[in-house]
């Protein structure tokens, strides 16, 4: 009899040390160990590569041998930028309130409940500023892990998004910490909306398996590393035979292949039996939800490649990407126009001899 909870709760507790995420752990690492005080390292990727699972293992690591990341002598703390001010919008004084709740500061009174996340009275956004500054270096942090940073993209005014990383910048430099944020590609172009940010920022790209032979590989290695934790039918046994169609419908994200498999095996549990391709097909995301994550991924790599911050295997998918068809008309070539002379919206004055005057003119 197949136990269908056991097994959700494998999958979902799963660590899969697959190519591409061992290689930008290890830069990760490297970058945020040996950062300056004041530094900020940003960790981005497509939605549903393991960003945030990545950040709490490095957490794990910054810490001396037996300190868990929420043990109160850890080197950092972690926090998620979430939407909860009026209209889904982003709220700095929200914010400073989780970095004050996750320091359990003393401005955060218990109740009589001792329920540390209800304060015994509502304190002003100053008032948590305040304490988060004092309180990271009293503390003993020495690193800020921001999650889903990309959400002060939510944040309000014409500038929300850089005004609020001026002010993350500011606080690190004046705790001494060194600011991690994890995003999407959105949060690299809010990056580009703060001028404090310029310079003092480093970027590390999480991508996702694209269609080269390394990532072929290493995709492969994760569905075999599956076979051994689902109840497959027997036309799935051989499973790299269908890799083709599960990278089509995971765009070669571990999350979103993590996420399919769980619910075909929901849909394998009601119907009492193992996964099967209906299984597969019923719990496969809709064409049109794929066809948006997957252009906004596309968007996002073809912008990191255009600042520099390329990954070997994004450089490797760009020397094999095949051409696209191009029409007769796109393919034509167009002369430059010539630009004109003289001033814009005014006639050039042309010079008539005697006898030359075009009909209809008046002349005094």
């Amino acid at each position: 009899m197949i136990n269908y909870t056991d097994i959700a709760k494998t999958i979902n507790t799963l660590d899969i040390n697959h190519p591409i995420w061992t290689r930008t752990l290890e830069l990760a690492y490297a970058r945020i160990a040996l950062a300056a005080p004041g530094q900020v390292v940003c960790v981005i990727g497509p939605p549903r590569v393991g960003k945030s699972r990545m950040s709490s293992i490095i957490r794990s690591m910054l810490n001396l041998p037996g300190i868990g990341i929420d043990d109160p002598q850890s080197l950092s703390i972690g926090v998620r930028a979430s939407n909860c001010s009026t209209n889904g919008a982003f709220s700095t004084k929200d914010f400073a309130r989780k970095v004050v709740v996750a320091l359990k500061h003393p401005i955060v009174a218990t109740s009589s409940r001792d329920d540390t996340h209800t304060p015994t009275r509502q304190e002003t956004e100053g008032a948590y500023w305040l304490a988060l500054e004092r309180g990271l270096p009293a503390a003993g942090k020495r690193y800020l892990f921001i999650d889903e940073a990309q959400n002060i993209c939510r944040a309000k005014g014409r500038n929300g998004a850089g005004s609020v990383l001026d002010a993350w910048k500011c606080v690190a430099e004046d705790t001494g910490v060194v600011l991690v944020l994890t995003g999407t590609y959105e949060l690299h172009t809010a990056m580009q909306n703060s001028t404090h940010m310029l310079g003092r920022k480093s970027f590390v790209h999480f991508p996702r398996y694209r269609v080269t032979r390394e990532d072929i590989w290493g995709f492969h290695s994760i569905l075999q590393t599956y076979v051994g934790y689902l109840p497959l039918a027997p036309e799935l046994e051989n499973i790299l035979a269908y890799s083709e169609y599960l990278y089509s419908g995971s765009l070669g994200c571990i999350g979103l292949l993590e996420r399919w498999f769980r619910d075909a095996l929901g849909n394998a549990m009601v119907r009492n039996s193992p996964i099967d391709l209906r299984a597969l097909e019923e719990s496969r995301a809709c064409d049109t939800d794929l066809a948006i994550t997957l252009e906004e991924i596309i968007a996002g790599e073809e912008m990191m490649a255009a600042s520099g911050i390329e990954t070997p295997a994004l450089k490797v998918a760009t020397q094999f990407k095949e051409p696209e068809a191009v029409s007769k008309e796109q393919s034509s070539t167009k002369k430059p126009r010539k630009p004109r002379d003289g001033k814009p919206f005014v006639c050039k004055p042309v010079r008539r001899t005697a006898g030359e005057r075009v009909p209809g003119e008046v002349h005094v």
